[in-house]
């Protein structure tokens, strides 16, 4: 049976923007062998990039400014579990105070990362 797991907060693939995008590049592209399935939450202009991986499924939605980032990540986590995603990575915190209702209601596993690293002129030597 492929496990399902879906990967939230990212912009989409292939890895473009920042760390997190190239995490799950690398993550996706080491997994190839093995029996999962991942969902990726993608912006709708990455319709538009060809990326082919046997085991990646782009989910595609609006991403808004501002607010509008808990209405993207929302709907790319319905989309995905109505898919049958029943473990969710997510790289973002803006649904943090939505986790225990997930949990509770939907009975599924949460991985939780939203280490941000800053360097700033003057800290650790740059």
């Amino acid at each position: 049976m492929t496990k399902k797991i879906g990967l939230i907060g990212i912009r989409g693939l292939p890895a473009q923007y920042g760390a997190f995008d190239q995490h799950c590049s690398n993550l996706v592209s080491y997994s190839r062998n093995l029996n999962i399935k991942f969902y990726i939450s993608c912006e709708n202009k990455f319709k538009k990039v060809y990326f082919y991986e046997k085991n990646v499924i782009r989910i595609f939605s609006f991403r808004f400014n501002n607010f509008g980032h808990i209405v993207y990540n929302f709907i790319t986590f319905f989309k995905m579990y109505l898919n049958g995603v029943r473990t969710f990575f997510f790289f973002v915190y803006s649904l943090v105070f939505f986790f225990i209702f997930f949990v509770f209601f939907f009975k599924f596993k949460i991985f939780f990362n939203f280490v941000v690293i800053e360097l700033k002129k003057g800290n650790i030597g740059v």
